[in-house]
């Protein structure tokens, strides 16, 4: 068996969506959706012969089947109980609940120089499985515009490629919408940005896409972080009435960053 046949609740809801998506993609898509699914541990292989590829049909007949097992965290709850006052919220509760939303896994390439935070996806970029995916954002408007882009080369070889990770400070939580002001801020779950920087030494700066609540949330997380320094730059989303040109600016600095750490 080449991957996994146990899942959690929250790995389960991924898999289910990206299955769907594979389905209603080109076939040139497909192969970067099946990568994001074998990440997970899920190999149709591992449970069939079937040429023609899987629907989410065939997924969830093997969990039917018993083939495929999903389970909570609930047991892991009572052998390690936390007092009422921080406020913990069950698996079993978060995973039931439709706002749920959990963020992607980090993009990074082998020597990234350059680690820029979100708060946590938006709806579309989660849906796509894909980061900075909302036409409302021009954050790789912005990076093309300051460096080269090879024709045909992907959003994510392009990052990894000029030293440039992409991560977020939350790693799920419950959220109405894709703002960051939708977040019921009970339900949030940091990522282990410790660790992460841990495994990857060669990151000096760390930017925070957007000035206001990316701040907001990295101080509560990480503000015993003090290597690599921390800079917030001017949200890329459209939403904000600065500029293009103005954030064409700003983000300019990320060139001198990368060139002076390389």
């Amino acid at each position: 068996m080449k991957g996994k046949n146990v899942f959690t609740k929250e790995e389960d809801l991924v898999l289910e969506r990206l299955i769907v998506i594979k389905q209603e993609s080109s076939r040139s898509e497909q192969k970067l959706i099946r990568g994001k699914i074998r990440n997970i541990g899920f190999y149709y292989t591992d449970f069939s012969n079937k040429k023609d590829g899987y629907t989410i049909e065939d997924y969830r007949k093997l969990k039917r089947d018993g083939l495929v097992v999903v389970v909570g965290e609930e047991s892991k709850l009572k052998e390690n109980p936390m007092p009422k006052s921080h406020n913990v919220v069950s698996t079993e509760k978060l995973c039931s609940n439709a706002n749920l939303k959990k963020g992607l896994a980090p993009l990074v390439g082998e020597n990234p120089r350059v680690l820029i935070l979100g708060t946590l996806p938006g709806d579309k970029s989660i849906e796509k499985q894909a980061y900075y995916s909302s036409p409302n954002n021009s954050f790789w408007k912005i990076l093309k515009a300051l460096f080269e882009k090879k024709i045909g080369q992907s959003n994510e070889d392009f990052a990894k490629e000029i030293g440039i990770a992409l991560w977020d400070c939350c790693h799920s939580g419950v959220r109405k919408g894709s703002g960051d002001d939708g977040f019921d801020q009970s339900t949030i779950k940091p990522n282990d940005l410790k660790q992460f920087l841990k495994d990857y030494p060669s990151i000096k700066v760390i930017v925070l896409n957007g000035k206001g609540t990316k701040v907001k949330y990295y101080d509560k997380y990480f503000n015993d972080i003090k290597t690599p320094r921390a800079i917030a730059l001017t949200s890329t989303s459209n939403v904000s009435s600065i500029s293009f040109e103005s954030k064409l600016e700003e983000w300019s600095k990320i060139k001198k960053w990368l060139d002076e750490d390389k």
